[in-house]
């Protein structure tokens, strides 16, 4: 897994350094990889590759719900915990999306969610913000 890490971000891999206070946004790299060929989201990497560890209690029930809550219909996900040098990093593993037509719940409004649509963000800082929601 390391050796994944350490070539860094993908269009089947992403990172995030922790569980963000906007916790949409790991439903919204799931559903993206669901609806291309699947992925993997390293949470406790951070997006230069350096390992932090996710330092949450009970990550995968924290991943379940977060996922439960904003994806519709609910992404079948595998979760992982495993240690990286010594710290605990979490990975979810979302396959292929069987329809390709996962979508993304925010409050009542559900909206498709790709790839092409995932790679539409701005970076500001440490912050990662949506130019504009899909159509």
């Amino acid at each position: 897994m390391e050796q994944l890490i350490q070539m860094g971000e993908s269009e089947r891999v992403e990172f995030k350094r922790e569980i963000p206070p906007q916790r949409e946004q790991i439903a919204i790299g799931a559903t993206a990889f669901a609806n291309r060929r699947g992925g993997r989201i390293f949470i406790g990497v951070a997006d230069d590759c350096s390992i932090f560890g996710c330092k949450i209690d009970k990550p995968k029930d924290v991943i379940t719900q977060i996922l439960r809550s904003y994806c519709d219909p609910p992404l079948d996900v595998v979760i992982d915990e495993v240690q990286i040098r010594s710290l605990p990093v979490v990975i979810v593993t979302v396959p292929e999306g069987r329809d390709n037509h996962m979508r993304l719940r925010i409050g009542s409004i559900h909206k498709n969610w790709s790839h092409e649509t995932s790679c539409d963000k701005v970076r500001v800082g440490r912050n990662v913000r949506r130019k504009t929601l899909p159509r």
